[in-house]
């Protein structure tokens, strides 16, 4: 499956008819398969950055380019959002154009939940719940993967499960990843490039490429070597997480 890039241009937007400013000139570009983590305060315009590139809001002025014309963009929110009337396969079959049961229990089958295909959304964990969005999300087959904040609710040891699976999920399907996140030990994880947003109205105020092989090759999510490099960001920018590169 071939992954997307993406060419953000000019990125504004207003709310209010335009009397509030939440984000103040954005650009940005992501490459093929590229997983990225956006950073930034409460408020900052986050989830707003991800829902005018998903096209669910407009900006006049701005340019949303895809490296091809048609795309399959999937999108994981903070809750799981499954219908609890229908059965785990079925909410998995929801997002498919036509019904393809193999193609759903190969992916419930690479989260871990082949066993629960009949089972409702009442009678499965925290945990579980999060995996079942991410195998709807991939069961399309996503060019580009969006995500909002989506392990925050989690305990430690079942977002750290979580964030290993989209990873080998991510890599597996070649997919192009854009991870909002207020965690910066996640985003240091996961990533293979942090953008902190400022305040709002926000814009870019720094991006901190990395090396992704090297954070998650010991599988701890807070070894030696990604402690140094949190220790480097807030050397140099302490107030980098309150959407400013101030130093006092």
């Amino acid at each position: 499956m071939s992954s997307v890039d993406l060419t953000i241009n000019q990125l504004s937007y207003s709310e209010d008819n335009g009397s509030q400013t939440i984000i103040d000139h954005i650009d940005l570009a992501i490459k093929e398969t590229e997983f990225i983590c956006i950073v930034g305060p409460s408020g900052c315009g986050k989830t707003t950055l991800l829902n005018t590139i998903a096209g669910l809001l407009n900006s006049p002025n701005a340019t949303v380019k895809f490296s091809q014309a048609d795309i399959r963009l999937g999108y994981i929110f903070q809750e799981p959002r499954l219908m609890p009337w229908l059965t785990l396969q079925q909410n998995i079959e929801l997002v498919l154009p036509q019904p393809n049961p193999q193609l759903v229990k190969q992916v419930l089958k690479e989260v871990g939940l082949l066993a629960y295909t009949q089972h409702y959304p009442n009678a499965l964990s925290g945990g579980m719940l999060r995996r079942a969005s991410i195998a709807r999300a991939f069961v399309i087959q996503p060019q580009l993967l969006l995500l909002d904040e989506p392990f925050v609710s989690l305990d430690s040891p079942t977002a750290m499960k979580c964030r290993a699976l989209l990873l080998n999920m991510a890599k597996q399907h070649q997919t192009t990843i854009v991870f909002v996140t207020h965690d910066v030990n996640e985003a240091l994880y996961m990533a293979d490039r942090i953008v902190f947003l400022s305040n709002s109205p926000s814009t870019i105020i720094h991006e901190l490429v990395l090396n992704r092989s090297a954070q998650q090759h010991s599988g701890d999510y807070e070894s030696p070597h990604q402690q140094a490099l949190k220790s480097a960001l807030f050397s140099q920018y302490p107030k980098i997480l309150e959407g400013t590169l101030a130093t006092s």
